[in-house]
């Protein structure tokens, strides 16, 4: 069932994709589709490269501004995918692999605090909008490359151009791609001053006092309840995924299963690589 809502909203995405590069391509002008088709000997060769490879790099340049707004901020990366390529931390190794999760064949990148911030939000806030606006200025720069110059390359840097766009509008106008939610929807909650701002900060407080003590001890129940209390099935498996965890190290064996087992409703919603990661049936 999982699987099928996958290839479904895959190939929305795919559909919209089409349907935005058509819009665009019947508003240009004829000199401007002109640039775009294949010059010379080798020019259908650059142009199947440019087709095959753009999208990538657009994607790619995106997450790309997701980690490197978290890398300056003093964050440890944790994740960084895209398409096949996959870098990962395991074991406190960075490891690249061969990725085969249709779940982040799209693009992921992923950065942890390693110490205590009071100003959490404000600098995940900036690390979800950073991949936006990566894509806004890159996709501007692919534009003006395009605009002036003339070479076998003006289909390459015109796609990367549209693609850039398209990925810029794909993460801020939707709420949620599959589980996730998107760029724009969760910058919102992270600002938001309401109750959807307090899960945000519950949450990120959570993740952070975990990864700084490398362990469940000290975790604030109070906040647990906060983070279960979301609409969201994604937040509410993590509120109670943490709380597990937190009774799970106190040795309360026989409420850690009970616990435990309530996880399991969320088996079938969760990707399939992060149900295998947290190893909750071990």
């Amino acid at each position: 069932m999982k699987d099928k809502k996958l290839i479904v909203q895959s190939i929305i995405g795919l559909a919209s994709g089409a349907l935005f590069m058509g819009l665009v391509y019947l508003c240009m002008n004829k000199a401007v589709v002109a640039k775009f088709m294949p010059h010379g000997k080798s020019g259908g060769i650059v142009y199947f490269l440019s087709v095959v490879l753009a999208p990538f790099l657009a994607i790619a340049l995106h997450e790309a501004g997701h980690l490197f707004a978290g890398l300056a901020q003093g964050f440890r990366l944790e994740m960084y995918i895209v398409g096949f390529l996959g870098i990962k931390r395991e074991n406190n190794r960075v490891k690249v692999y061969f990725n085969k999760d249709l779940y982040y064949f799209g693009g992921m990148a992923a950065t942890m605090p390693v110490k205590k911030y009071p100003d959490l939000k404000k600098r995940f806030a900036i690390i979800v909008i950073a991949g936006p606006l990566f894509s806004l200025i890159t996709g501007l720069l692919f534009m003006l490359v395009f605009a002036f110059t003339n070479t076998a390359f003006n289909a390459f840097w015109g796609l990367c151009c549209l693609f850039s766009f398209a990925v810029f509008l794909g993460t801020m106008l939707p709420s949620k791609t599959g589980v996730f939610f998107s760029d724009r929807k969760r910058f919102q909650r992270l600002m938001d001053k309401g109750k959807a701002g307090d899960i945000e900060l519950a949450l990120l407080e959570t993740m952070n006092q975990s990864m700084v003590d490398d362990n469940y001890k000290n975790l604030s129940v109070d906040k647990l309840q906060v983070i279960k209390s979301d609409t969201d099935q994604f937040i509410q498996f993590w509120g109670k995924f943490y709380e597990f965890q937190y009774y799970k190290e106190f040795r309360q064996d026989e409420f850690t299963e009970s616990l435990r087992q309530n996880l399991f409703e969320y088996k079938s919603y969760l990707p399939k690589s992060i149900w295998l990661s947290l190893k909750i049936e071990q």
